[in-house]
């Protein structure tokens, strides 16, 4: 039915339906103002309307409510007056309440805003994956929360790791080789979605539902900071395993951007940020937006310029500067162009395309131990096109093809005593078709299937264009077919007692990789409601995550030879043996040659609770995640959670603390001779050692496939609103905490707990909400919490306090009412971030390094930071 096409629209969505009456009729209605969802309900009961909206936007909404009588048409029309939002209807006249668009011309936008047709986390149309823990933020979300850029609104959320490949690491993190490709002279300095800290690789990122190209020298992670945040119309997060739907990469989740496509008229911004403390860096934005709709199509149109200066290591007094100069902050200037399009060329057939281009040049400083500044400069571009067709062949079946294109470019330079040049481009080819629609009229409603095929070819060239080699030339096709099915077991009109739905999710993937042979991910959802208000939930899948082809075959062996009597005293390490203290060690890093693909097996299990009266609105959700994570890649663990160069300590009093091969006393000359043969890079040697009195080779640091990672925990969320007469409050909390982090390198290694351990997810994150919103000023206020942790797990770590910050948010928008015609249309808003300037906790070393006195990966450098944004619409 055409009602489910348009029910696709929205990720919480509301269906109530009764028998439908004649809508000319006069009725008496008697519909109090308060809350418009309210409002809305009280709507449907009366009429037996089908209505169809955003639980989550109408509930922040006041209505002025409807009394004595009218037609339905006129009383909704009442409901809706001064709310921000209008009806749409699709061919078979059921409603949609969305939001009205924001421009500002005269005229009436012509066409009704189109329903996006498919959610993220299912391939069939008009249902939600409401089985599987799923999160909307709209663009009101996006900046109410201040943020500036994709990646600081990313940064923002709980469930969010700042390790792995982020700009704001500088120069790499001890264990963590996805940080060390981007940054120095490898990197595009570019920033990740790292869910869970199960690694930048681990969350599948989609544009508008498209994978796009990967970044990095290893194509192992994409680039959110390419996607210019005024062109994002709202951000879809999928907080569990979805391989069965997407195929490889979504272990930890999905998040997929959607572009704007909906905007009439003319938009300009202009945004310029800095922060309170010296030497902190500029941020300019600015943003045009051009768009027009007609009958049957629209199109769009968006450049945003952003500019952020560098933050230097010597302008923060929490930093370690023994090496300065150097950047806690890369500069960054980035121009980014946007293009969306979509035509009716019939009633039953419809073509759309996109488009994103994006430039970034990057430069970042670092100072190392021997004294010695490099300056490291990147230029990044970024172009991701796709087009998509959707062919409706009957009332209920549909057949939507659609492909896709992208790739990256990075260009590194490298300045010291000499400049080294190198290379990466990465490219994704990708080509789908589904047919989705019901197959079979249970008594609790219809069963819906969506059955599809995927083809995707991938290519990577890494080059030493200074050597004039290339290190890395790869290619991948996978070619998968994919089923889903929506079953609802139980339905309110089955009318059976304590039971109001019951439905079953059932989705699989079979995939062909070229290079790492084949795999079948299933994936079961259940959704089971007692009574109106009130879901429980459970998922259970599996994942596939096949090597990123930069790793497959990377040529990236390096080593370094050091005394324990340099390293000890520095890390803070005791010899386990006198005969320790001072020998020489050889540390082996690179990629392993020999990898495998890493699976994963997910459960969630969750409740959700929702209740309105009056003018009052709640809802609290809560979700378990189990997550084992097998063959893994990343580097052995080290007991305790200590620092490698320990290593050698632990192996003396426990042999079997590390896997056989992993490290050698007292190594033989062919032995060291093999090592230095095998290295890919020159030997760091800055103390001019003999590598034959090497007494011990520690290779722990060789990213390879591990035993299984171990990832439990829950998230929380709680919202409440209250409707004033002509305003709306709103407080909420969204948090979650990690009870496990486990890794075990082998069956018969031992297990270690990463969490609370520096560079290491922490157990607690929690970012509360107070807003206020009228229909001219709103303002929101955040409190961000992340708990305290140590250095490593060992009982006399030091400890590594708790931060707490507030931000805030303040926005007066004339809209078409108040300021007359120059100031008409104009909105100001003022964020503040970090608003009592609260430096991140200390941390006691680590600056040889490159570490500079704080956890890049679980706070930021730049202390309060002050933005004022100005916005015309025309």
């Amino acid at each position: 039915m055409l009602s489910s096409n348009l029910a696709a629209a929205f990720a919480t969505v509301a269906v109530i339906s009764i028998a439908t009456p004649a809508y000319a009729q006069t009725q008496q209605f008697n519909i109090p103002a308060g809350s418009l969802k309210s409002a809305l309900d009280a709507y449907t009961k009366q009429t037996g309307r089908q209505i169809i909206y955003k639980i989550d936007e109408v509930r922040a909404a006041r209505s002025p409510g409807v009394q004595g009588a009218k037609t339905a048409d006129a009383a909704l029309a009442a409901i809706l007056e001064e709310t921000g939002f209008q009806v749409n209807k699709d061919r078979s006249g059921a409603i949609a309440i969305v939001k009205v668009n924001t421009s500002t011309n005269a005229a009436p936008n012509p066409r009704p805003q189109e329903p996006v047709i498919v959610v993220t986390g299912t391939n069939i149309r008009g249902i939600a994956p409401e089985s599987s823990p799923t999160k909307v933020f709209t663009r009101d979300d996006i900046e109410r929360s201040g943020a500036a850029t994709a990646q600081e609104f990313i940064n923002k959320l709980p469930e969010n790791f700042g390790g792995g490949s982020n700009a704001a690491v500088p120069a790499g993190l001890p264990n963590d080789n996805s940080a060390g490709a981007n940054s120095g002279g490898f990197g595009s300095y570019g920033s990740s979605v790292n869910l869970r800290g199960l690694g930048s690789g681990s969350t599948l990122v989609l544009l508008n539902g498209h994978r796009v190209a990967p970044s990095s020298v290893f194509g192992d992670f994409t680039d959110i900071s390419m996607i210019p945040a005024s062109a994002i119309d709202r951000v879809e997060t999928l907080n569990d395993g979805a391989s069965s739907i997407y195929g490889s990469d979504a272990v930890a989740g999905v998040v997929n951007f959607i572009l704007r496509d909906d905007f009439d008229g003319l938009e300009t911004s202009v945004r310029y940020g800095a922060g309170t403390q010296g030497g902190a860096p500029d941020q300019v934005r600015v943003n045009l937006t051009g768009g027009k709709s007609w009958d049957t199509g629209h199109a769009l149109l968006i450049y945003e310029y952003f500019d952020q200066k560098h933050l230097g290591i010597e302008d923060r007094d929490f930093t370690i500067k023994d090496f300065a100069p150097s950047f806690l902050l890369p500069s960054q200037k980035r121009n980014s162009v946007v293009a969306t399009i979509s035509q009716d060329v019939s009633s039953r057939l419809t073509f759309s395309g996109d488009g994103l281009y994006s430039r970034r040049k990057s430069r970042q400083l670092r100072t190392d131990v021997t004294g010695q500044t490099f300056q490291y400069d990147a230029v990044s571009e970024a172009a991701n096109f796709s087009a998509a067709g959707a062919w409706q062949l009957s009332d209920d079946w549909f057949f939507d093809f659609s492909g896709a294109y992208g790739r990256v470019d990075t260009r590194n330079s490298t300045s010291g005593d000499a400049t080294q040049e190198r290379s990466s481009k990465s490219d994704v080819w990708s080509f789908d078709a589904k047919l989705a629609g019901p197959v079979l009229e249970l008594p609790a409603g219809e069963v819906k299937i969506a059955l599809g095929g995927h083809y995707r070819n991938e290519a990577l060239e890494s080059t030493n264009v200074t050597a004039g080699l290339v290190d890395r030339n790869a290619t991948r096709n996978v070619y998968a077919v994919y089923g889903e099915a929506f079953i609802p077991l139980i339905s309110p009109d089955n009318d059976i007692s304590g039971l109001r739905r019951l439905e079953l999710s059932l989705s699989g993937r079979y995939s062909d990789y070229s290079d790492f042979g084949t795999t079948v991910d299933p994936k079961v959802g259940v959704l089971l409601s007692p009574l109106e208000g009130l879901n429980f939930r459970g998922s259970y899948s599996t994942s596939f995550k096949a090597p990123a082809l930069g790793l497959v075959g990377a040529r990236d062996f390096g080593a370094s030879l050091l005394r324990t009597s340099f390293l000890f005293p520095i890390f803070g390490l005791t010899p386990a043996d006198p005969s320790l203290a001072d020998v020489v060690q050889l540390t082996v890093g690179g990629t392993d040659n020999e990898l495998d693909p890493e699976s994963s097996r997910s459960w969630t299990a969750g409740v959700d609770f929702s209740r309105d009266w009056g003018r009052h609105g709640f809802s609290a959700s809560a979700t378990w995640f189990d997550i084992n994570f097998k063959n893994r890649l990343g580097n052995i663990p080290i007991p305790g959670n200590v620092i490698h160069f320990d290593a050698i300590n632990i192996a003396f009093e426990d042999p079997s603390a590390f896997p056989v091969g992993s490290y050698t006393f007292q190594p033989s000359p062919e032995e060291i001779n093999s090592v230095l043969a095998s290295l890919d890079t020159p030997l760091g040697n800055p103390f001019g050692l003999n590598p034959s009195d090497t007494f011990f080779i520690s290779r722990l640091l060789i990213l390879t496939n591990t035993s299984r990672t171990l990832v439990r925990g829950f998230d929380f969320q709680l919202d409440y609103t209250y409707s004033f007469k002509n305003a709306t409050l709103d407080i909420g909390l969204d948090g979650t905490y990690l009870k496990d982090f486990k890794q075990q390198a082998t069956s018969s290694s031992p297990i270690v707990q990463q969490i609370n351990s520096l560079f290491q997810p922490v157990d607690l994150k929690m970012r509360g909400r107070l807003g206020y919103s009228a229909k001219n000023f709103s303002t929101s206020i955040f409190l961000n919490y992340i708990d305290s942790y140590k250095v490593d797990d060992t009982p006399t770590a030091d400890s590594i306090k708790s931060w707490t910050t507030v931000d805030l948010t303040m926005t007066f928008d004339t809209k078409d009412n108040l300021g007359g015609q120059l100031f008409r249309n104009t909105a100001l808003r003022l964020s503040i971030s970090n608003l009592f300037d609260k430096d991140p906790p200390r941390i006691p070393f680590f600056s040889n390094l490159r570490v500079d006195g704080y956890d890049p990966t679980n706070a930021s450098p730049l202390g309060r930071f002050v933005s004022l944004e100005l916005i015309k619409r025309f």
